[in-house]
């Protein structure tokens, strides 16, 4: 194994332990609405201070908070990869200015830009 990754993966054990720790036991069903609470969260942050999200709120009508995750579904639209590509950076928060970019081509062979946030680099 590589020295960079055995590095990572020895600074990660203890933070995936942690982890499996808090989701051990947990159902399917009880895990749902803790992740609704915190997308609101974020949601309620990003439809405020992005452009691209709250233009996308206003046009649609969509909530303040979502009270499913059929909502959530039914009333956001799905992002293409085009659509990353394209305007990537609108997006964003614009109060939270990426700590880098990494750029991905997959198969495709066609680049997106991925901002990347200082606490993901910790990980």
């Amino acid at each position: 194994m590589p020295l960079v990754r055995w590095l990572r993966r020895r600074a990660m054990a203890a933070k995936v332990r942690q982890e499996a720790a808090a989701y051990a036991g947990c159902q399917t069903s009880q895990l749902a609405p803790w992740q609704l609470t915190a997308f609101n969260r974020q949601w309620r942050q990003f439809s405020d201070r992005v452009p691209h999200w709250a233009a996308l709120k206003n046009a649609h009508g969509l909530p303040d908070q979502f009270a499913s995750w059929a909502q959530v579904c039914g009333g956001l639209p799905v992002l293409e990869r085009c659509d990353l590509q394209a305007r990537v950076r609108d997006l964003c928060d614009p109060v939270h200015s990426p700590y880098q970019w990494r750029s991905t081509g997959g198969s495709t062979g066609q680049p997106v830009r991925i901002p990347v946030w200082r606490s993901e680099v910790r990980l």
